[in-house]
């Protein structure tokens, strides 16, 4: 079973805050003993859903034809 975090440990990995880890990010969580507890992979999903590319990388893989 994978370990699980507190949402001050997910604080720290995202460079956030408890507060909006807990009210205002959208992700899943475990409640035990009264604690939001998250899993690893649900932190990385959320990164890898909320990733964002700069418009000029997006253009330079695409060709255009004129």
């Amino acid at each position: 079973m994978e370990k699980l975090l507190n949402a001050e440990e997910v604080a720290n990995i995202l460079g956030t805050t408890k507060r909006q880890v807990c009210y205002t990010l959208k992700i899943p969580y475990t409640k035990i003993g009264g604690k939001r507890m998250y899993e690893l992979k649900d932190i990385e999903n959320y990164k890898k859903k909320n990733k964002h590319y700069p418009i000029d990388i997006v253009y330079t893989k695409k060709e255009y034809v004129v």
